[in-house]
């Protein structure tokens, strides 16, 4: 496994290190194995259902338009298999 990740805002609200732990959290707490050490922000697959997910987690920042671009970029750029679910996870912050 690799090295723990660093974020460069930290993990604090709404930075994409807060981010990418809640939704670590959210797919560890519905029974998911996660994988977190690659380039992608995470995969995940249950291992009951087979069901699998690619998520970018993306943070605010003072780019909003890039950063969401580029997520939807990594995202479509590592589409490998069919029956993946892809999805990218932002904060609930106001626009």
């Amino acid at each position: 496994m690799a090295g723990a990740r660093t974020y460069k805002r930290g993990v604090e609200f709404p930075h994409e290190g807060f981010v990418q732990l809640a939704v670590e959290a959210h797919f560890r707490n519905a029974g998911y194995d996660l994988i977190t050490d690659g380039h992608v922000d995470l995969l995940c697959s249950h291992p009951t259902t087979g069901e699998c997910w690619h998520i970018e987690a993306k943070g605010q920042t003072t780019q909003v338009g890039l950063d969401f671009r580029t997520g939807l970029g990594q995202l479509v750029q590592s589409m490998r298999c069919r029956t993946t679910k892809h999805g990218i996870a932002v904060p609930d912050i106001p626009p």
